[in-house]
């Protein structure tokens, strides 16, 4: 991806990173019942542990993006397996959820690596917005499709301890270890296209923001779920995700983007 679209960064720790978007409102009542729902999940699950693919994993993504989409009356949509090509490449995006014909937000579920769902991720993204370009006229010249939002996801969130190795008497020496332990850790990403932005045929590179706060990851990792386990980090996603869709739909108006912030 730093190839592709000329990113000045090596780590996506230190991609610049922002708060892009307002949470959303979210009901006591219906916390609950998706909290309900995965810990129903989790009773009739086999253990999610560290070899676990992203299939088992899916169903707890798919309670809360589910849940999120479902709370604005059918006007957005949730696609999963959607196939999208684009400059850089192609292949089926795990879920899109989409305004109309528009896309507004993607979202890729991986096993352990988050870097890679980022770098994965913005390629899509960059093939929606191309795709979402395509489908405008000439008499739309004020339509606004220059940025996407990312959902990822992964199942193994990783840890870094320093660990102090003793090499001669007076010679100590921090080594750090890289700890994996299964759970589902989310980052949330916004990818805006760059270059001569409303040519039809460019084929642009991108910038890639990390939205702030970063979710909390959700321990599914526990053997006994309960509810206190997963409440804080469950919330915080739902209202996280539903004030990024908030922004999303206020940019659509008779299902054709328009630019409503700046960047």
């Amino acid at each position: 991806m730093k190839t592709l679209f000329g990113l000045q960064v090596d780590d996506y720790k230190n991609l610049p990173a922002g708060y892009l978007f307002h949470n959303g409102d979210i009901s006591e009542e219906f916390i609950e019942s998706v909290i309900s729902e995965i810990l129903r999940n989790h009773t009739a699950s086999p253990p999610i542990t560290g070899d676990v693919n992203e299939a088992p994993r899916r169903i707890f993504i798919s309670s809360i993006l589910y849940a999120v989409v479902s709370t604005f009356g059918g006007n957005i949509k949730i696609i999963p397996e959607f196939d999208v090509s684009g400059s850089y490449g192609k292949g089926p995006f795990d879920w899109v959820i989409q305004i109309g014909d528009i896309i507004i937000c993607v979202t890729e579920a991986k096993k352990n690596d988050i870097s890679h769902g980022i770098g994965q991720s913005s390629v899509q993204a960059h093939a929606f917005m191309q795709r979402n370009r395509k489908k405008r006229t000439y008499t739309d010249a004020d339509l606004y499709d220059e940025d996407m939002f990312c959902i990822i996801s992964t199942g193994m969130l990783m840890k870094q301890n320093l660990k102090r190795f003793k090499m001669m008497k007076c010679v100590n020496i921090l080594t750090p270890l890289i700890f994996l332990t299964p759970g589902v850790e989310w980052q949330i990403t916004k990818v805006i296209l760059r270059g001569n932005d409303y040519e039809e045929d460019n084929i642009g590179i991108v910038d890639v923001h990390l939205c702030l706060p970063k979710p909390d990851p959700i321990p599914l990792m526990k053997s006994s779920l309960t509810r206190d386990d997963i409440y804080e980090p469950v919330k915080n996603l739902l209202v996280q995700i539903k004030g990024l869709l908030n922004e999303q739909r206020k940019s659509v108006v008779n299902e054709k983007r328009h630019k409503t912030w700046k960047h």
